[in-house]
């Protein structure tokens, strides 16, 4: 059983079952269900909210109950009470801030908290003082700890020797380390109210008096965990992480939310999800591996091509060429283009874009002026020329007897010109000053002048000229520091292009805490980045200069994001350089072959960050604890209810709900795509140790993903895609024997052979009978057709009909229990 579950007993269940309305979901009254946490953070910090508490450790936790973080410079104006309607609570945890009115921040969270908005704090106190070293009145401080039903009138206890800890129960401490050594410094808090539930205290030996005070602990109005009692940091050779308190059960409590539906990204069709992206660096480099070149593939782009791209057609990838590696103008020629011509020519892979320049420090391009980075032009690589330094010169105009023109030499010319007459020294101070200390250039190319609209909507439409008729490019891939701004993020959507990268998750013996885990994503401004779900094989092998091999240490991480509860999909993300050297190439084969032996349902990068969109846009409404309807879901495929061992889904009474499935103390509900508002109604499940029963049929598994799904009676009608063959797991109301009929669809074939296919003739229906196990299972394999989707019908199979002969299949027997 998951370590945050705590299963209700079967009475409670039994007692709540009597109040849950037996009326029809038509008279049910909604009302919209706060979803939103507000978190402060210093709006001085260079890298914005990216490092600060909030996002770096408590978004994912947060995500995963259900909740969406929007983060708020604690130097902005203060939001009203109105503008909190959406907002179910409050998180203040920073690093170091100095508050320029530290009087109306704690005025506002008193009002917050007397207007119902929970709110917790956790880390230094730091609003003790302005940002002027004055004192807060001592009775506005009195009065915002009171509403936590907390007070403090003593100084800070920085002699903690002869200090000991109390935990309160195991739920909360300790949990991934535990206290040891001398314990941190902490400002003495003590309970003024009853219901102040303490987590973690401290008892301090004062000459012959012992106090008790109160360290961690949840109330009424929201909680309060003192600095560093939460969770431990050390960047002494190496940064490291890890929590002393279990974040998951702490906000389930504090933000109370144990019944609410939880929307995932996660989970397809009730399985893990499974997606697998490639960034195009190098694309044009050389392979080091004999074998292969001996065969004639000379670049790292053809081993992909021939390992991966032909091997795994099972497995959909999202390849995103750097456009600066294929354009003729830039790098590129008819080689490169080829080889991008025969990835794209297989169905399984989608088209993305690593932009045309590939920035590395995107903040420098954002309020760009091309005279700034004249500085740097002699560390770009050259195009022709044997000397690199010559060629950026020349280009950039800056050294005469130029012989041949370049598409670029007018533009940097006049550039280079004016920023040489604008006192070009102080410019290059400023550019090297605007860029980040481990970057020595703002990008890895500069043949022409940054446009944003090249990068994006101009990379787009030359990747479009490579793909098959109705493929367009559908990602666009973050290069260099993944932290685009604003205005770049929205050029994305406007090229109708999903967004991804970022996050650099990692969980293994060398990040061993979920504080490695990326959350599913960050606002800008009022656009979305979407994170990956894993980090790439650069964190594994020193940036690529040692531990060739390390890529292949994903699946521990891919093992710790499933159990003991689902935090991430699988994610295989990496770049055409894995294809450079043996033991790159072996590790990325192992992650591969470990994706083939797990139960997934794989989606293509932008169906993933569609989910992703559509759990961070939707919104939930509540009718009471067991009847919710969802609302402005987009993708979303799934909510999960926590703590949920004895729910099921009420499926006669539901709408827009494919399926259900028990896993890891959770129920989790499979969603139809194509209906806007679903309703989920549950009731209460007695018989844990087997399947809800139901007079509907409804969806316990499947590979592919399904939507569009018709009941009548004894058949099933639905629309599903997916990649491989669709096993899938139906648990009909009656057992018996099942006509199973699959139209449209093409096999997982490349294009090019796909024509040749359509010419015999063999778009037939494809039908079978297989027989439902005892306890009416139907399981079974459709072929691999689904990539650009297929219809399935599924009906009692009647003997005595003529039109009911088809071939039988025996009920497919892998696959584990649910």
């Amino acid at each position: 059983m998951s370590r945050f579950v705590r299963p209700y007993t079967l009475l409670a269940w039994l007692l709540l079952s009597l109040v849950i309305s037996p009326l029809s979901t038509q008279a049910a009254e909604f009302a919209r269900e706060p979803t939103k946490i507000l978190a402060f953070y210093n709006g001085e910090a260079e890298e914005g909210y990216i490092l600060a508490p909030p996002h770096a450790q408590a978004e994912l936790p947060l995500n995963h109950l259900g909740l969406t973080v929007i983060h708020r410079a604690v130097q902005d104006p203060l939001p009203s009470m109105e503008e909190l309607k959406d907002v179910r609570g409050i998180l203040i945890w920073f690093d170091h801030v100095r508050m320029e009115d530290p009087a109306a921040f704690l005025r506002w969270c008193i009002r917050a908290m007397k207007a119902g908005k929970r709110l917790v704090h956790m880390g230094p106190v730091v609003f003790n003082t302005d940002h002027r070293n004055r004192p807060t009145p001592k009775r506005l401080l009195k009065a915002f700890w009171n509403m936590l039903g907390l007070n403090t009138e003593q100084d800070w206890i920085s002699n903690t020797h002869n200090t000991s800890l109390k935990i309160h129960g195991n739920r909360f401490f300790p949990y991934e380390r535990d206290f040891s050594g001398v314990l941190p410094e902490y400002q003495p808090m003590f309970k003024v109210r009853r219901d102040v539930k303490p987590l973690l205290s401290a008892k301090a030996r004062t000459g012959r008096e012992e106090s008790g005070h109160i360290l961690a602990a949840t109330t009424k109005n929201g909680g309060y965990v003192s600095d560093r009692y939460a969770f431990f940091s050390s960047f002494e050779e190496v940064s490291f992480r890890q929590w002393y308190m279990n974040p998951f059960r702490f906000f389930e409590e504090v933000f109370v939310t144990y019944n609410l539906p939880k929307g995932d990204s996660n989970t397809v069709s009730n399985r893990r999800a499974y997606y697998s992206h490639i960034d195009g660096d190098a694309w044009r480099s050389e392979t080091r591996i004999k074998t292969f070149k001996k065969k004639g593939l000379l670049y790292v782009s053809d081993v992909i091509l021939k390992e991966v791209v032909e091997r795994f057609p099972d497995l959909p990838l999202t390849i995103a060429p750097v456009v600066a590696d294929l354009d003729p103008e830039w790098f590129g020629n008819t080689t490169f283009i080829q080889i991008a011509r025969k990835i794209f020519n297989h169905p399984h892979i989608e088209a993305g874009t690593h932009t045309l320049s590939h920035p590395l420090q995107w903040s420098f391009f954002e309020n760009y002026d091309p005279e700034m980075e004249v500085p740097f032009l002699h560390l770009y690589p050259k195009r022709h020329e044997k000397n690199m330094v010559d060629y950026l010169l020349r280009s950039a105009g800056l050294r005469k007897n130029q012989a041949i023109a370049t598409p670029d030499s007018q533009g940097w010319k006049h550039i280079a010109s004016k920023a040489i007459k604008d006192q070009q020294k102080q410019k290059k101070k400023d550019a090297i000053r605007k860029l980040a200390s481990h970057y020595d250039r703002p990008r890895a190319f500069a043949v022409k002048p940054f446009s944003l609209h090249d990068e994006i909507q101009g990379s787009v439409n030359f990747v479009n000229q490579f793909l098959q008729k109705g493929r367009k490019v559908e990602v666009t891939q973050w290069p260099g520091n993944c932290t685009p701004f604003e205005a770049a993020v929205r050029a994305t959507r406007k090229a109708k292009t999903r967004n991804v990268n970022g996050g650099d998750t990692r969980f293994d013996p060398e990040y061993p805490s979920i504080a490695w885990v990326s959350p599913l994503g960050r606002y800008v401004g009022d656009e979305i980045q979407v994170y990956a779900s894993a980090s790439n094989e650069n964190t594994y092998t020193d940036l690529w200069t040692d531990r060739f091999f390390g890529f292949m240490h994903l699946v521990e991480t891919a093992r710790n994001t499933e159990t003991p509860v689902r935090l991430k999909p699988y994610n295989i993300y990496y770049h055409m350089y894995s294809g450079e050297r043996l033991a790159s190439l072996n590790a990325l084969l192992h992650t591969l072959k470990y994706a083939r032996s797990q139960e997934l349902a794989p989606v293509t990068t932008s169906q993933f960050a569609a989910m992703v969109d559509g759990v961070l846009s939707a919104q939930v409404y509540r009718a009471s604890d067991n009847h919710w309807r969802i609302e402005n879901h987009g993708d979303m495929a799934t909510v999960r209810f926590d703590r949920a061992t004895l729910k099921q889904v009420d499926m006669a009474r539901s709408k827009g709900v494919i399926g259900q499935r028990h896993y890891q103390g959770s129920l989790y509900v499979a969603l139809d795509r194509s209906k806007p508002k679903p309703e989920i109604l549950l009731k209460p499940y007695d018989a844990p140790h087997k399947r809800p029963e139901s007079n509907t049929p409804y969806l316990v598994d499947a590979r592919w993903w399904l939507w569009n799904l018709e009941r009548k009676r004894d058949q099933l009608t639905f629309q599903a895609r997916g990649f491989g063959q669709g096993e899938m797991r139906w648990k009909m109301p009656e057992p018996g024997s099942y006509r199973v009929i699959m139209t449209g669809g093409a096999p997982s074939i490349s294009f090019s052979d796909r024509r040749k296919w359509a010419k015999t003739g063999k778009r037939k229906p494809f039908t079978f009978v297989t027989d439902t196990k005892k306890d009416g299972l139907l399981h079974f394999s459709l072929p691999s057709f689904a990539i650009d989707g297929v219809q399935v019908e599924i009906r009692r199979h009647v003997v005595d009909r003529p039109d009911e002969i088809a071939p039988r299949r025996r009920p497919v027997e892998q696959g584990g229990e649910a």
